[in-house]
C-alpha cells in the first residue's frame, strides 16, 4: 500500500509541478481576476481548512468518499481540496501520517469522478466513459460549421463570454462551477474528430452574487467538433492550452441553455447571439461594480467566494456555508497591515518540497 501510495503522490506533485511551471507562473499577480487570492490567503487559510477539514471527517461517518465527491460534483471542483492542501496542514501542524492519508482520500473521490487518469499525464481531461460520449455523438444534432459562418464565430464568443462571466462570478473559485474537459476522440461524417465539452453550471445564485437575481441561466453546456490537426493540451484537469486557431479548425457546433427545468438548443443565430448578450451584459455589470470596491472590499468578497465553495457539502450537514462573521472582522483587521508579498520565483525543487505531505 505504502508503494502505490509513494506513486500517486509522486504523480501528483509531478501533475502540480508541470501546471505550475510550464503553465504560467506562481503567484503571477495576473494568475486570478480580479487580484490574486495567494497573497491574502494567511489572512484566513489556516480557518478555513480546519473547518473544512472537520466537516470531512463528520462527512465520512454518513457517506462513502463517492457520495461526497458526487455532492462535489466535479472533479476540478474536488482539486481545490488537493492543491493547497499539503502546504496548508503542515501549517496548521497537522502530522505527516494524516497529511498523507488526506490526500490518498482526496485523490481517491477524484478517480471516482473521472474515467480517464486523474492526473492527465497524457493531456487529455476524460471524465465522461466511452459510452456516454457515444450516446452524445449519436443523440445530438450538430449544426456544421466546417466552412465557417456566423454560428461557428458565435460559439467562440459565447465561449469568451461564459469565460469571462464564471471569474466575474467565482473570482478564485471559478473552478468551482466549470467543467472543460476532453477531447474525445470520436468521428464526424467518417471522418477523426475531437470532442471538447464546455459545462458551465450554478451560475445563478443571488446568494453569492446579488447582480445574478435576474439571471435567466441556471446552466449552459456546449459540445464543440474539432478536426484532428488541434493539438489540445489539458495539464491538470479545466484549463487546456491548443496550439492551432480553433475557429479555423471547428466542424460542428451544438449546445444548450438551462431555465430552471427548461432546456433550450443553442441551435440559431438569433438565440445565440441573445444569450452572448445578457452573459455580456452580466459580465460588464458584475466587473464594473468589483473594480469600484475598495481594496479591503474585493478581498472580503474574495474570501467570501472562497467559503462558497463548501456550500453543497456543508448542506450535507445542515450547516452554512458563509463564513463567520468573526473570520471576516479578523480578516477586515489584519489587512490594514497587511503588506503584499513581493512576486518571487520558486525553484522546482522549493516547490515540490512545499508540496509533497511526506515532508515535514
Amino acid at each position: 500500500m505504502k508503494k502505490n501510495s509513494d506513486v500517486l503522490i509522486d504523480k501528483m506533485i509531478k501533475a502540480f509541478e508541470r501546471c505550475s511551471f510550464d503553465s504560467g507562473k506562481i503567484l503571477d499577480p495576473d494568475a486570478w481576476w480580479p487580484l490574486n487570492h495567494l497573497y491574502y490567503s494567511p489572512l484566513y487559510i489556516d480557518h478555513f481548512y480546519g473547518v473544512l477539514l472537520r466537516n470531512f471527517e463528520l462527512l465520512k461517518r454518513k457517506y462513502t468518499l463517492k457520495e461526497i465527491a458526487d455532492t462535489i460534483s466535479y472533479p476540478s471542483a474536488t482539486w481545490l481540496l488537493v492543491v493547497s492542501a499539503p502546504r496548508i496542514m503542515k501549517s496548521m501542524g497537522i502530522k505527516k501520517e494524516k497529511r498523507i492519508s488526506l490526500i490518498l482520500e482526496f485523490l481517491e473521490m477524484i478517480q471516482t469522478q473521472m474515467a480517464g487518469n486523474i492526473f492527465c499525464e497524457d493531456g487529455d481531461n476524460i471524465i465522461w466513459d466511452s459510452n456516454r460520449v457515444e450516446q452524445l455523438i449519436s443523440g445530438t444534432e450538430w449544426t456544421d460549421v466546417s466552412k465557417g459562418g456566423n454560428l461557428n464565430r458565435l460559439f467562440a464568443r459565447l465561449h469568451a463570454a461564459l469565460l469571462s462571466l464564471n471569474e466575474a462570478i467565482f473570482r478564485n473559485c471559478n473552478n468551482v462551477a466549470r467543467e472543460v474537459h476532453g477531447p474525445y476522440k470520436v468521428e464526424y461524417k467518417g471522418q477523426p474528430a475531437q470532442l471538447i465539452i464546455r459545462e458551465y453550471y450554478n451560475l445563478r445564485d443571488p446568494a453569492l452574487e446579488p447582480k445574478l437575481k435576474d439571471f435567466p441561466y441556471e446552466s449552459i453546456e456546449t459540445y464543440v467538433l474539432y478536426d484532428h490537426a488541434v493539438k489540445f493540451d489539458f495539464p491538470v484537469l479545466n484549463d487546456y492550452t491548443h496550439d492551432l486557431p480553433l475557429i479555423e479548425h471547428t466542424l460542428a457546433v451544438a449546445g444548450k441553455t438551462k431555465e430552471k427545468t427548461k432546456e433550450k438548443n443553442l441551435d440559431s443565430i438569433k438565440f445565440l447571439d441573445r444569450v452572448c448578450g445578457i452573459l455580456e451584459e452580466k459580465n460588464s455589470q458584475i466587473s464594473m461594480a468589483v473594480e469600484q470596491m475598495a481594496r479591503e472590499d474585493q478581498v472580503l468578497e474574495s474570501v467570501r467566494r472562497v467559503y462558497y465553495w463548501t456550500k453543497r457539502l456543508n448542506a450535507k450537514l445542515n450547516k452554512d456555508w458563509e463564513p463567520p462573521k468573526e473570520v471576516m472582522e479578523g480578516v477586515r483587521t489584519k489587512l490594514k497591515s497587511f503588506l503584499e508579498p513581493e512576486p518571487f520565483e520558486m525553484t522546482r525543487e522549493q516547490f515540490k518540497i512545499l508540496i509533497d505531505p511526506r515532508v515535514d
